[in-house]
């Protein structure tokens, strides 16, 4: 008796393990589409950076707007997962994604800054998104 206690003890216990990584890969798996998601947003900001650095080097300053830049209205960038791609003042993007993200309302902001050898450096900045690499996890937007 003593030792089918230890038999079923013992199972169970590789069964909890088996479950817990399970779980663990199914939550790596979700965390892998959600950056997928996240990617289309940068992607398509990648396009918008160059224009924001053709903009400054042709007026000495950041444009404040979609309107601006003379891109489209923040809606028209929607995607499967980025709901907007808003310019605001400084020149700063604003990407807005939805559920399939990770989180609803979720935002990644890039703020562009000149510089003497590279020409405009970009910083990213996420209140919402903590393993974004190389994104800045921070509660405090740029605006």
């Amino acid at each position: 008796m003593f030792y089918l206690k230890i038999f079923f003890t013992i199972v169970i216990a590789v069964m909890v393990c088996f479950l817990g990584l399970e779980l663990l890969n199914q939550k790596r798996n979700l965390q892998y589409a959600a950056n997928a998601y996240l990617i289309e947003g940068l992607s398509i900001s990648g396009q918008v950076k160059a224009q924001i650095d053709v903009y400054f080097s042709i007026n000495g300053e950041f444009p404040s707007s979609n309107q601006q830049l003379g891109i489209a209205s923040p809606e028209q960038y929607r995607g499967q997962s980025l709901t907007s791609l808003h310019v605001s003042e400084a020149g700063i993007i604003t990407l807005t994604y939805n559920k399939k993200s990770g989180v609803h309302n979720g935002v990644i902001q890039l703020k562009p800054e000149p510089s003497d050898t590279i020409g405009i450096r970009w910083q990213c900045r996420t209140p919402n998104y903590q393993s974004l690499s190389p994104c800045e996890y921070n509660q405090q937007l740029f605006l």
